[in-house]
């Protein structure tokens, strides 16, 4: 927690990294670690625009990556299986990075993870089909959108319309609306209304 920082953290350098916090340490550009046995990034509060960790979380590794409140308009994630914590909110990733990150976590098929896309581009259907398949292995799913917030709840509704006894429940939360639907107590997205 350093936000005087100005210099670029030299990653390359650390190939056997476990742990990297830098979270409010005014970092830009690309954060791209190259050591395979990391189990927790906190890299939040940064000017990050790329995030970059292909293979960097072996299966059964369960690791964090905390890199919400930057600037990301790319990640990857592939070939990361032990990834099973990712709370990448407040960033600037659009429909295909969502869905793309959706589909890759998905293909691990993992349990129980955790999982917060908030304050990014809504997922198409095709990425809410991968977060259904998430939370069917226990994984805590958080969605939202600042710009399609009807439409998704439009997708949702008639992809679950079977299950009229668990409604959307709107709840205030501070200046914003948390639409909350709970599905036989497996499924769990959070919507975000911004209100002005």
């Amino acid at each position: 927690d350093n936000p005087q920082m100005t210099n670029k953290l030299p990653l390359s350098q650390f190939p056997l990294l476990r742990q990297f916090y830098n979270w409010n340490d005014n970092q830009k550009g690309t954060l791209h670690p190259i050591s395979t046995h990391l189990k927790d990034i906190e890299s939040s509060n940064n000017h990050y625009i790329a995030a970059v960790f292909p293979g960097c979380f072996p299966a059964g590794r369960n690791a964090v990556v905390n890199i919400y409140d930057n600037n990301l308009t790319s990640l990857d994630i592939s070939n990361d299986p032990g990834l099973t914590n990712l709370d990448v909110h407040n960033n600037f990733l659009n429909q295909e990075t969502i869905d793309r990150t959706l589909q890759t976590l998905d293909s691990y098929k993992t349990k129980n993870g955790h999982l917060d896309l908030t304050g990014n581009t809504a997922p198409s259907i095709i990425g809410i089909e991968h977060a259904n398949n998430l939370t069917t292995r226990g994984w805590n799913i958080q969605i939202s959108s600042k710009n399609n917030l009807q439409l998704l709840l439009v997708q949702c509704q008639n992809r679950w319309g079977n299950y009229p006894d668990y409604p959307f429940h709107r709840q205030e939360h501070g200046h914003n609306y948390i639409w909350k639907m709970d599905i036989l107590g497996w499924c769990d997205f959070h919507f975000k209304e911004y209100i002005s």
